[in-house]
């Protein structure tokens, strides 16, 4: 990929010198120009960095420009059709419903980057090979094929809406473009041994909770507890409310019944078990003060990113997990693969690990439509055996100190 146009380099750290037009120095405060550093000394990750911030800056010129929306004269007897870009399209959209920060964020991105690396021509202009070069030109930006394909995909759904919404276009020429995306770190299961490093840190040996604002006091105790006893997302269990876990029936639900709870599909929502050790640890003791203090959420300490609840959390596990050298290759969502390989290993169905891990069932018709198995997923929690956990004694056993 060619060097954006500004990107230099300064005693090893890249930087970005952005010129403004004479004519537009007022939407920056007279700056004549704008350099800004990248936070990187790769060169690779420079040359992202810039083409993204140089997309936004000139977004920004663009829309603010004083011509952007002056239609030009004509002597045709039918008035001129108003030129429309794919801008104008995102902006219909984000009035269209509610949508998350973090959505408009990501698809105002990939705009940017299509306003950048196309011609950015009126959308009743834009053809299939534009979308083909589009993709094309993603592909040598250094980033992985996922972020690729999320970019190229937010933008088609711009022209999709445009077509299908708005009915600004007679047809989607996008329909059918695809950006297929691959696995390069492939996600494993965790060792028993570095289970055992987990585990090992004060917050279970001593009840010292730990002080990162995003850590959530009590929830950096639990949560990664239940993600090894029940295999659910990270997103699953941080927007738990006191009311989804029922301890009559030894079950937690997980499910989107709140404004704020979001689950990935609709094989997503279950019940799942709640195993042993939690309760021999403690857990139905937690979920009874909350419900004496009056908290709603779960994790009352827990600060909430919109639309992704289990992100501040997920920094914070992220850079504990670095600090006390466990392999970077290690998330939380691998706690999902240590389940899925432990329950296999013990040669359970992949219906019920299926069932237990909120995936979509595969397979005939019969097995999509099998309900009973419910009643044998407590025989699958049951199952899972951490040597480590099984160490870990009752919190209980602090007192005085700030877990209880």
């Amino acid at each position: 990929m060619s060097t954006p146009t500004g990107l230099f380099e300064r005693n090893g750290h890249y930087y970005l010198r952005f010129i403004i037009p004479t004519h537009q120095r007022h939407l920056f405060n007279g700056r004549t120009r704008i350099v800004q550093s990248l936070s990187t000394r790769q060169k690779r990750q420079a040359v992202l960095a810039a083409t993204m911030l140089r997309a936004e800056l000139l977004s920004k010129l663009l829309s603010q420009s004083p011509t952007a929306n002056i239609q030009t004269t004509t002597t045709d007897t039918q008035p001129k059709a108003p030129t429309r870009l794919l801008r104008d399209v995102f902006n219909r959209w984000c009035e269209s419903k509610h949508r998350s920060k973090d959505s408009i964020q990501a698809c105002h991105r990939a705009l940017s980057l299509f306003e950048t690396l196309t011609p950015n021509k009126p959308i009743d202009e834009i053809t299939r090979d534009d979308g083909d070069a589009f993709r094309a030109a993603l592909g040598t930006l250094p980033a992985s094929s996922k972020t690729t394909k999320d970019r190229f995909t937010w933008v088609k759904a711009l022209m999709r809406f445009a077509h299908e919404d708005l009915g600004w276009l007679s047809v989607n020429l996008w329909a059918g473009l695809k950006v297929f995306s691959t696995t390069e770190r492939p996600r494993r299961a965790w060792t028993n041994e570095e289970i055992e490093i987990l585990l090992s840190q004060p917050i279970y040996t001593e009840g010292e909770l730990p002080k990162a604002w995003n850590a959530g006091g009590e929830a950096a105790y639990w949560i990664p507890l239940l993600g090894l006893l029940t295999g659910a997302r990270l997103s699953e269990i941080a927007q738990l409310k006191t009311s989804d876990i029922s301890l009559k029936n030894n079950v937690i639900n997980i499910r989107n019944r709140d404004p704020q709870q979001r689950i990935k599909t609709a094989s997503s929502e279950r019940s799942v078990p709640i195993h042993s050790e939690l309760l021999r640890l403690g857990f139905a003791a937690y979920i009874a003060k909350q419900q004496v203090e009056g908290k709603d959420w779960l994790w009352s300490d827990l600060p909430r990113r919109q639309a992704k609840a289990g992100g501040f959390f997920s920094t914070w596990f992220g850079r504990n997990r670095k600090r006390i050298g466990l392999d970077p290759d290690l998330d939380f969502h691998c706690f999902r693969h240590t389940v899925r390989t432990q329950l296999v290993e013990q040669k359970h169905s992949e219906l019920l690990i299926d069932r237990l891990l909120g995936h979509a069932p595969v397979g005939s018709t019969g097995a999509k439509t099998y309900t009973h198995g419910h009643s044998l997923l407590p025989d699958l929690i049951a199952g899972l055996n951490f040597p480590a956990v099984a160490k870990l004694r009752s919190i209980a056993q602090y007192e005085n100190r700030l877990l209880l």
